[in-house]
């Protein structure tokens, strides 16, 4: 699909603006991996989520496997140097995700101004754009953990750490595209239960959505 008027693909357009927008981004990492830079990193982390990689370190693996993920890497996603999976993670870890944030509201001001958001107005809703919200979380080792884990305590004792978060998505059952429009983190400073974590992420995710919505 291409915008109107445009023999571009909308998705090479808004990959370019996922792309100017992490050119401004620095990590402040003063290690060797800086012969990497941040919009590179950012990118490559972009392309798992878009052609749906199980992992970073998959994505290393095809990396040195695929000629066509190289080549989609340089041509479609502006990669110069592609980073490891190890890389990946030390890079990321280091990134504000205002800057992510940033990203996710100036795509979604795009596609409001060029009318994309359309097709996805619900009649039932009063002919609204639905927002869908849920919680995800990454798996859950006994052994490996972070100070940003939350734990988790099974029946067995064993305590259990993994990274939460909410995600917003615009979606409508007619169309089979989904849009993210905004991420939250559940952190261990939320509260004691799922249920408190959920509920101050929630407040935080919708407070920066009605921002959004005043900005565009």
């Amino acid at each position: 699909m291409s915008k109107k008027g445009s023999k571009r693909p909308i998705t090479v357009l808004l990959l370019e603006l996922a792309s100017k927008a992490f050119e401004r981004v620095t990590t402040g990492d003063c290690t060797r991996q800086n012969s990497y830079s941040a919009c590179d990193c950012l990118m490559s982390g972009l392309e798992i989520f878009f052609f749906k990689l199980p992992s970073m370190l998959q994505f290393d693996v095809l990396n040195h496997e695929e000629p066509t993920l190289r080549a989609n890497l340089r041509v479609l996603f502006g990669i110069e140097q592609v980073p490891s999976d190890s890389t990946l993670r030390r890079r990321h870890d280091a990134v504000d995700p205002k800057h992510v944030h940033r990203v996710l509201r100036t795509t979604i001001g795009w596609l409001r101004r060029h009318r994309m958001l359309e097709p996805f107005r619900a009649t039932a809703l009063g002919d609204r754009v639905p927002l869908l919200i849920d919680g995800t979380h990454y798996f859950t080792p006994t052994k490996v953990h972070c100070n940003h884990c939350l734990e988790r305590k099974p029946r067995n004792g064993e305590i259990g750490y993994n990274h939460a978060g909410l995600g917003a998505v615009v979606a409508h059952p007619d169309v089979p595209q989904v849009l993210p429009v905004a991420a939250e983190a559940i952190v261990r400073v939320d509260g004691a239960t799922k249920q408190d974590c959920e509920l101050n992420a929630f407040q935080r995710l919708l407070s920066r959505l009605v921002r959004t919505g005043d900005e565009g």
